[in-house]
C-alpha cells in the first residue's frame, strides 16, 4: 500500500517556494527501493528547473538517507542500507555500456520527465497529478521512491549531510577535472563561477596540482573561499582586462577551462582565455535553453576546443567512494561548503540560495 509521506511541493501559487503537504508514496516496484532521507542537498538546478517544470511538483536530486523497503527482484540493497542518491541511467545503452552514464541515451526521460521508468507515478492518487521522478528521487520529502541504478551505498562513519551533495554537485565540480578534462599536474584552468560546483573542481584542481588556478566571480567573498581551497588567482567576472589578465598568467592562455555560471559572457570570455589545443568545459547551459548559443568566433573556433560536461563524467557507484576517501585525506574539504537547515525550513533555504548567503544548503530531517 502507498506510503503517506511529507513533502515540500512546488504548487502553482507557491512561486520561488514550496508547500508542506502530505502526499502518498507508491510502493516499490522492480529494481526500486525507498529510502527514507535523512539530509537532501539544494542545487540551481531544482531552482532553474523549477521555473519551467509542471506544477505541482517535486523536486530535490542529492539525496541521503537510509533503505527501508525494497521492490522485487532488488539482491544489491538491503533495509538498514545508509545510501546516497544521484542521477539514473538506464544501464544498458552504448552510453552506459562504455561507462559513461551521465550520456545515457535516456538520460533526459529518466531525470526530467516526471515519471518512473515504467511509465508510472511516485504520487499516485493525487489530482492535479504531482510531477515527480525528478532524478529518480524527488527527495525534498522525508522519503524517496528511487532506483537502484542510481543509489550508492555510503560508510556508517558519513554524515548524512556530507553524503547528501555527494550525489550532483560535488561529484560534478570534482569530476569535471579530474575526469572530463583529465587535468593534470602543471596544466593551467579558470573556472568561472566558484559557487558548490566551481569550488569542488578548485579543490579538485590542487588535488591534481594544476598551476595556476584562477577562479572568477562578481563575488568578492567567494573569490577569497576560492583561494582558500586552491585557486592562485582570484578575477572579478566583469573586469575589462580579464582575458588578458589570464592570458599574463598563464603565459599566453590556459590550458583548461570551466565555465560554472550559465552566463553567456562567461562562456565567451572561458574560450577567449585558452590557449591554442585548450579546452573550455561547460557545465551551465550558457543562457536559456531552445535559445542559440553565441560562440565569439574568430581563429578561437578553430584553435580551442569546446565540450558539455553532466555530472563530471562520473560513474557513481565508482567515483563516490573515490570522493569520500578524497575528502578524508583532505584533499575535498567540500564540508566547509555545507549550511544545513531544518526541512520544515526549505523556504529559508532556497531564499539564501537565491541571495547567495550560503553555497550549499542542505536540508536535515529530524529523527521521528
Amino acid at each position: 500500500m502507498p506510503r503517506s509521506i511529507e513533502a515540500a511541493v512546488f504548487t502553482a501559487q507557491s512561486g520561488a517556494h514550496c508547500e508542506l503537504q502530505t502526499v502518498q508514496l507508491a510502493d516499490p516496484g522492480p529494481q526500486e527501493v525507498i529510502m527514507r532521507v535523512r539530509a537532501c542537498g539544494i542545487c540551481h538546478t531544482d531552482i532553474g528547473t523549477a521555473d519551467f517544470l509542471p506544477r505541482p511538483s517535486i523536486l530535490g536530486h542529492e539525496a541521503a538517507g537510509e533503505v527501508v523497503e525494497v521492490g522485487e527482484g532488488v539482491t544489491e540493497f538491503a533495509p538498514g542500507d545508509r545510501v546516497t542518491a544521484t542521477f539514473s541511467s538506464c544501464g544498458t545503452c552504448p552510453a552506459c555500456r562504455t561507462e559513461a552514464p551521465a550520456y545515457c541515451l535516456t538520460h533526459i526521460s529518466r531525470n526530467f520527465d516526471g515519471v518512473r521508468p515504467n511509465g508510472e507515478t511516485s504520487f499516485p492518487g493525487a489530482d492535479p497529478g504531482i510531477f515527480g521522478s525528478f532524478f529518480q528521487q524527488s527527495s525534498f520529502a522525508d522519503h524517496a521512491l528511487v532506483q537502484t541504478d542510481n543509489v550508492v551505498k555510503i560508510p556508517d562513519d558519513l554524515s548524512f549531510e556530507l553524503a547528501a551533495p555527494l550525489g550532483c554537485g560535488i561529484q560534478t565540480g570534482a569530476g569535471s577535472v579530474l575526469n572530463s578534462l583529465n587535468a593534470q599536474a602543471g596544466q593551467s584552468i579558470v573556472i568561472f563561477g566558484v559557487g558548490a560546483v566551481g569550488l569542488s573542481a578548485v579543490m579538485a584542481a590542487k588535488a591534481r596540482g594544476c598551476t595556476p588556478i584562477i577562479a572568477v566571480d562578481l563575488n568578492p567573498d567567494r573569490l577569497n573561499l576560492a583561494k582558500e581551497f586552491g585557486a592562485t588567482h582570484g578575477l572579478l567576472g566583469d573586469a575589462a582586462d580579464l582575458v588578458e589578465q589570464v592570458k599574463t598568467w598563464t603565459e599566453g592562455g590556459s590550458d583548461f577551462s570551466l565555465e560554472c555560471s550559465g552566463a553567456p559572457i562567461s562562456y565567451q570570455n572561458a574560450i577567449n582565455c585558452l590557449r591554442p589545443k585548450g579546452t573550455c568545459g561547460t557545465l551551465a547551459y550558457p543562457g536559456n535553453f531552445g535559445e542559440p548559443v553565441q560562440h565569439p568566433g574568430g581563429f578561437a573556433f578553430m584553435d580551442t576546443r569546446t565540450m558539455g560536461i553532466v555530472e563530471g563524467d562520473s560513474v557513481p557507484k565508482e567515483f563516490i567512494p573515490e570522493l569520500i576517501q578524497m575528502y578524508r585525506a583532505g584533499d575535498l574539504p567540500y564540508d566547509r561548503l555545507i549550511t544545513t537547515f531544518a526541512f520544515q525550513n526549505i523556504n529559508e533555504a532556497l531564499d539564501a540560495m537565491h541571495q547567495q548567503s550560503v553555497i550549499k544548503p542542505v536540508l536535515v530531517f529530524g529523527d521521528d
